[in-house]
Parts: structure tokens; C-alpha cells; sequence
């Protein structure tokens, strides 16, 4: 499994950390874990059916999914044009 894709989980706890910084809600720590192990879980179960499916390796289809996401977060921001 690719490194990104199977540290991801310090990137979602990192951003709850950061959005409860300046909320008056505490911070749960059961609640993050529980996110970034849902999503690490779904994300490594996506590039491995990817992989499966496509015959490819996991490390070209998580590059490939991750691309796509950064492609479509620059899209949705108005920092590139929308593919055609």
C-alpha cells in the first residue's frame, strides 16, 4: 500500500485538530480516530479494488485517484478551469 495513502489518517486527524482549534466544542478524541480510521479504511479499500480491477499497482492508482481529487478541489476553488 502506498505510504500517502495508508498515513492519511495523521492528515484527517491533523485537520479536525485544526477546525476544533478555535471552536468552544472540545475535541473528542475517540470522534478523530474514528474519522481517520474510516477514512483510511475506505481509501485503502478503494485503491485496492482500483488496483484489482485495472490490473495496475496500488502506488499508480492512488496517484491517479489523487490527482483527480486535487484536480477537482483546484476546480472547485476556481484555481484551474473546469475540464471540458
Amino acid at each position: 500500500m502506498p505510504d500517502f495513502v495508508a498515513n492519511g489518517g495523521g492528515v484527517v486527524a491533523a485537520g479536525k485538530s485544526m477546525f476544533y482549534r478555535y471552536s468552544c466544542d472540545r475535541l473528542d478524541s475517540a470522534e478523530v480516530y474514528a474519522s481517520a480510521k474510516s477514512k483510511v479504511r475506505d481509501n485503502l479499500t478503494l485503491v485496492l479494488n482500483e488496483a484489482k480491477l485495472r490490473n495496475r499497482l496500488p502506488i499508480d492508482v492512488a496517484l491517479d485517484i489523487a490527482k483527480e481529487r486535487v484536480r477537482r478541489a483546484m476546480e472547485l476553488r476556481g484555481r484551474i478551469s473546469k475540464r471540458a
